[in-house]
């Protein structure tokens, strides 16, 4: 064999090789990552996000649990000490007995979605401990609002409406058997399962496939239209923030 077919013999079997441990590396790297990425993945599905909000001079705890915007993501609600869980529907007092606002009532606004976003987070009544979690669409899609929505929105705790007594007491336009929702009105964005202190300012019956549904429009009794304006009831809303 000539001295150039013997050179090229070599360096096409040093190619070879080559290419064979580049390939070889290529699929480790792969392998590597994907076992990163699914050990990142589980660790985000299992591992518990702690936060703790305040209510009534106690401690909450809030645990997100799975991956944030997936269908299996919900939060639930512990007692700080000891730790147990509880439903925010159904624990959580009703009457914020540690705030006080003139001669007002003051209750614990659970947040569900806050201002300015899409998700349409709501609390799972059907579910042990009632945690919260995106609601589906039919087809089992994440479900989202059109567009931004432009108040904090969430329930009232320890309240119900009643699905078996109408209006008036009849059998027309009963409930619909969840919470008291909210649409808090005031000029900061709540934080999603946040607890804050609110006062009514009113209510709004709506009809949703011939059920009663009444939301409470309430204000957190630290915004700024209420500290600075006083504003207390829906005649001052409208003179204060008219939009």
């Amino acid at each position: 064999m000539h001295f150039t077919d013997k050179y090229y013999f070599l360096n096409s079997q040093l190619f070879r090789i080559a290419s064979t441990a580049l390939y070889i590396t290529s699929r480790a790297i792969m392998y590597s990552n994907r076992r990163c990425m699914f050990i990142i993945a589980r660790n985000i599905t299992t591992q518990p996000v702690r936060t703790i909000v305040s209510v009534n001079s106690c401690n909450v705890i809030t645990e997100n649990v799975g991956v944030k915007a997936g269908p299996d993501f919900k939060t639930f609600f512990r007692t700080h000490t000891p730790s147990e869980l509880i439903s925010p529907w159904h624990n959580i007092p009703l009457i914020d007995s540690g705030t006080k606002f003139s001669n007002e009532k003051v209750y614990n606004f659970v947040c569900e979605i806050p201002a300015l976003t899409r998700a349409k987070m709501e609390i799972a009544t059907k579910e042990q401990f009632n945690p919260m979690k995106q609601d589906l669409t039919k087809s089992g899609m994440l479900r989202d609002y059109h567009g931004p929505i432009f108040w904090n929105y969430g329930f009232l705790p320890q309240t119900w409406e009643n699905p078996t007594c109408g209006i008036g007491g009849g059998d027309r336009y009963c409930g619909d058997n969840d919470p008291i929702d909210v649409v808090e009105v005031g000029g900061r964005i709540a934080e999603y399962n946040s607890i804050s202190p609110v006062i009514v300012l009113g209510a709004l019956g709506l009809i949703d496939g011939g059920e009663i549904d009444w939301k409470m429009i309430a204000i957190n009794v630290n915004d700024d239209l209420v500290t600075k304006h006083h504003v207390t009831d829906i005649a001052s809303l409208c003179q204060h923030s008219p939009y």
